[in-house]
Parts: C-alpha cells; structure tokens; sequence
C-alpha cells in the first residue's frame, strides 16, 4: 500500500490530535500496488512512554471501500430524486409522508416542511380515497404497481391529471417499510387529446354533412328519371359506405382502423350468419380502410345481386394473411360458396372497374377475381408499407 492521501479538511485534525495524543479516526484514500485507489478507515492511538510523553502511535486500519460505493451511490440517487421533474415522495406503512423532492412541491403546491409528516391521502380527491389502499396492500406484498392515470389533488384544490407509479421501499434486510410513488403530470397531454377529440368529431360532422348533401344533389339531379333510379340507388350506397368507413376512423382517432372492423362494417347490410370471418388484428392506415370498405361493399352488391347472397343457402368466406412484418403484402381472400351456378360475366361492371383502379392505384397492390362455377372467388393484395398516411 502506497502512501495516504488524506482529504484537504482532514489534514488539520491530523496535525492536531495528534501532537495532543487524542485518539481519534479518519478516512484515508490509499495507492496500492497497482496503483487503484483504495479508501481506508484509521484509527490512531497514541502509545506514550514512562514520562507520559508521546513515543509512538498505533493506526488500526479497515477497508471501507465498499461502504463508501454505496454512500457515492445514495447520494447519486438523491442527486437524481432532487434534480427530477416528476414528483417522488415516499411513504411509510402507515401511508404517511417521509421525503418529499423539489418537483411535489412545485405539482402539489405543498413545501416539503407542509407534507413531510402527513397522510398521503391529502393529495387523493373524494372519489378516489380507495386507491391508496390497495396500493398499500400491494406494496406490503413487495409489489410493483404499474404505471396508471389518475387525478391528485393540489393545495389550492385543483384537480392534475398524472400517471402514478409505486415501488416497495426495503430495509438491508429486505422487509417492506414504505414506498416510493412517481408521480408524472399530464395534464397537457390530456388537454391536448380532448381538444384533438373535439377537432376529430368536428371534421368528422362535417363530412357526413356534405356526404348527405351529395347524396341530395344525386336524388334531385339525376335520379328523377326511374330508369336511372337504381344507379342512383347504388350512387347512394357507395357514398353511405364512405360514411361508414369515416365513422371507423373516428372511432380509430384518424390515425388507424383495424381490418377486422373494416369487413363487419362492409358487409354490415346483410345478415351475419352469411359470413365467415377469419383474421388476425390488423391496424391498416386511413386510406386503406376506406378504400377496402368501398372494394368490399361492391363485392357484397355483386354477391346479392348475382351471387352467394341472392339465395338463402348460400355463404362468404372473408380471410386475411398479414405479410406486412415480413415486408410482403397484406392479402385478403373473399369466397363464395353455395350460391347459383356462376358464368363469367361479358362485360366488366362499374364496381369491377372500382375496385380495380382504386386498389392497383392508391393501394399499390393488384386483384385477382376468378368466376369459378362454385362462386366467385376475389384475392386482394395490397403493400401498405407504400400507402401515404393521409385520409383519402
């Protein structure tokens, strides 16, 4: 072991107890071999001789170099708990308030001399007063309650949104003796998604008016003739599925519909009982959605019309494969079964053409439609990893 190298305010003492011959202790930082560092307790004796003057000194020295990691460690922590932006306190066993760091007090409005001290449930509204003991219980079983949202309630009587989390404090013998709450504020978060709800629902209620408005100008413009009274018919219920379709991503906040969604929705005019359904969750971006609603809406008006769902026997089989993880398309296959014998048509109708240039075009992908005698078989394969995000 090398020689010591004593702290600057050490020094002093040194000097001092012992030209006294006091006994005293101090803490030492030493060079070994290897020239690592190494702290190192001393406490120095004084030994004196017949004339009671001082002859020699007897130094006792004991690592404590592990000591000193933990204490760089607790206060590295405390550092951390000071300097945080969400508010940590912690509690005891009897849900009362042991620490209390800079951020409580700036989200609560209470000091660290007002809480310190008192019952946690201070901060939990009325309605809320049941949480503090379940959590209780659950800290008391040594476990960790996962972050949820919740309201607390400041000093001023103001309600914050926050997410709240809690963990098991232990003692050096691992028994539970309070716990440590986190405590994140989101209440502009929260504004943020109310006001963005509000924003959603007002576009979405104006969408649906000027659907309806078309749909007006339809029946007054071109649908006063009654040999063109069906087409008017069916003008109507492409335009209530798009409807029906916007309605999914308001219910998805614009963001995201899932497929599974999108097909009952489609085939919502007919009975239930005629489909078969088979899929994985799938989310799919907002215009893929609206575009598969109105690809499968025409389906089922060609399926009712000629196919399966003109007679009572007969059945769809709607199925998907996601191949999107693997970088491949997303393939949906519709099949029917049951229904009258089925002849290739001589002519392509307008809801073929629909779904063929609306999904070759806007979803980067292709159809297959085969008129086997069994019934009508449809293979859609769209690449969604190319589709742009925004709403069509």
């Amino acid at each position: 072991m090398g020689r010591p190298r004593a702290t600057p305010e050490a020094r002093p003492r040194y000097r001092r107890d012992g030209r006294l011959g006091e006994s005293f202790e101090i803490e030492k930082r030493y060079v070994r071999g290897d020239n690592s560092l190494v702290w190192v307790s001393n406490s120095v004796s004084a030994i004196r001789d017949g004339h009671a003057n001082i002859a020699q000194a007897v130094a006792i020295s004991v690592d404590i170099g592990e000591r000193r990691h933990a204490q760089e460690i607790e206060r590295h922590l405390a550092s951390m708990i000071a300097s945080s932006n969400d508010a940590i306190l912690g509690i005891d066993l009897g849900m009362t308030i042991t620490s209390w760091n800079a951020a409580a007090e700036k989200l609560y409005g209470y000091s660290e001399r007002e809480a310190v001290g008192q019952t946690v449930l201070m901060l939990v509204p009325d309605d809320r007063k049941e949480e503090e003991p379940t959590i209780l219980r659950q800290i008391k079983a040594g476990q960790l309650v996962k972050p949820y949202e919740t309201r607390r309630l400041r000093k001023d009587g103001r309600l914050v949104e926050v997410l709240l989390s809690v963990s098991p404090i232990r003692d050096a013998n691992g028994r539970v003796i309070g716990a440590s709450k986190t405590t994140h504020d989101i209440g502009s978060r929260k504004e943020a998604e109310r006001l963005k709800s509000i924003l959603v629902n007002e576009l979405h209620h104006r969408v649906k008016n000027i659907l309806a408005t078309v749909i007006a100008i339809a029946r007054q413009t071109i649908g006063r003739d009654k040999a063109i009274k069906e087409d008017v018919v069916a003008f109507e219920n492409r335009l209530l599925s798009l409807s029906k379709a916007q309605d999914l991503l308001v219910h998805g906040e614009g963001q995201q519909a899932d497929l599974g969604a999108v097909v009952k929705q489609a085939t919502s005019p007919y009975p239930c009982e005629v489909f078969q359904i088979d899929g994985t969750s799938v989310s799919i971006p907002p215009k893929a959605a609206v575009l598969l609603s109105l690809a499968l809406h025409e389906l089922a008006t060609n399926a009712a019309k000629y196919g399966a769902l003109s007679t009572p026997e007969g059945r769809v089989s709607i199925s998907w494969q996601d191949e999107t993880r693997a970088c491949g398309p997303l393939r949906i296959i519709w099949r029917e079964h049951g229904g009258p014998e089925v002849t290739t048509p001589q002519r392509k109708g307008f809801g073929s053409t629909l779904i063929d240039r609306l999904l070759s075009s806007e979803l980067r992908g292709q159809t297959k439609v085969s008129y086997e005698k069994s019934g009508v078989i449809c293979i859609i394969e769209a690449d969604l990893s190319k589709i742009s995000e925004s709403s069509i």
